[in-house]
């Protein structure tokens, strides 16, 4: 396990450092609802304007993968369906021979508030990032 730990950071210490300095972002969108939708577009918006990330990834270089999945808060009650949803993600650490789960975590949010929800996502990445960059100094 320790040796795994260790050439996966290797791993991402390599696609830290490329030429673009931005490291990839794989986003898979498991969104069955609208404002889950929204939620996950509002998720790739950050990225992209971010400057250490980029949603362009290759499958044989080390990247991050973060998978949402959402479903309508109140689905089939029709007065209040399609303004909030329950999303969940998951973090993961993905390369060429295996992934290593990193973290994840679930809410709810509503369509004033997808901006927040999506910034607050990113947020838990880029600390992700930032433990494993600790990890591999020591």
């Amino acid at each position: 396990m320790k040796l795994n730990l260790l050439i996966i950071i290797l791993l991402l210490f390599s696609c830290c450092y490329a030429k673009e300095n931005a490291l990839g972002i794989e986003i898979v969108n498991d969104a069955e609802d609208y404002v889950g939708k929204s939620l996950v577009t509002k998720f790739r918006e950050t990225i992209r304007a971010s400057n250490g990330y980029s949603i362009e990834y290759q499958n044989d270089v080390p990247h991050f993968k973060v998978i949402i999945t959402t479903m309508d808060r109140f689905k089939g009650t029709t007065e209040s369906e399609g303004y909030s949803t329950i999303y969940s993600y998951i973090i993961i650490f993905s390369s060429t021979y295996s992934e290593l789960y990193i973290t994840s975590g679930m809410g709810y949010t509503g369509t004033n508030s997808l901006d927040t929800t999506a910034y607050s996502i990113f947020s838990v990445l880029d600390e992700s990032v930032d433990i494993l960059k600790k990890i591999l100094k020591e």
